[in-house]
């Protein structure tokens, strides 16, 4: 919606100038002006346009089987790490009477590790915020979703 916003603004502004400044237009006339000011003072790339740096809360997703907590054994992103939905952000242990798991968590989103929210060896419930990421997006429609997302989780089997 934004974008079509802005190409009709430079589609104004192309109309105005083929026929020069108008008096009919002055307040849309300071407007394109503005408008124009505000983009040359971004990159070229006009899929920038748009871009704001969000901050993302990781929280500890479902984990199955009646599972509701774990406990942190290893940060593999730390603070001011780049980290994508490939990357391993987290090891969660869980122990129960008959196996042990290793739980890898993945980052829902793309971007830098800004804060961890929990220590190593901290019991984390399922729901709980465990990490911060800023993270890059580049439309109006993603700002206005939530900001708090689940962490992708692989399980591992690991002898007891």
């Amino acid at each position: 919606m934004l974008r079509s916003k802005i190409t009709s603004v430079c589609s104004s502004r192309q109309f105005i100038n083929s026929f020069g400044k108008s008096s009919l237009f002055p307040s849309l006339n300071t407007k394109l002006h503005n408008f124009h000011s505000l983009q040359s003072n971004r990159k070229s790339n006009s899929s920038d346009i748009d871009a704001k740096s969000i901050i993302k809360s990781i929280k500890v997703p479902e984990m199955g089987n009646g599972i509701r907590s774990a406990t942190i054994s290893r940060w593999k992103k730390h603070p001011g790490d780049e980290c994508d939905g490939s990357d391993v952000l987290a090891e969660l242990e869980m122990k129960n009477s008959d196996m042990k798991l290793l739980l890898e968590l993945r980052p829902p989103v793309k971007g830098q590790v800004r804060e961890h929210l929990k220590n190593v060896g901290d019991e984390v419930m399922v729901g709980e915020k465990i990490a911060t990421m800023e993270t890059l997006d580049i439309d109006e429609e993603s700002r206005l979703r939530h900001v708090v997302e689940d962490a992708i989780i692989d399980v591992h089997v690991l002898p007891k």
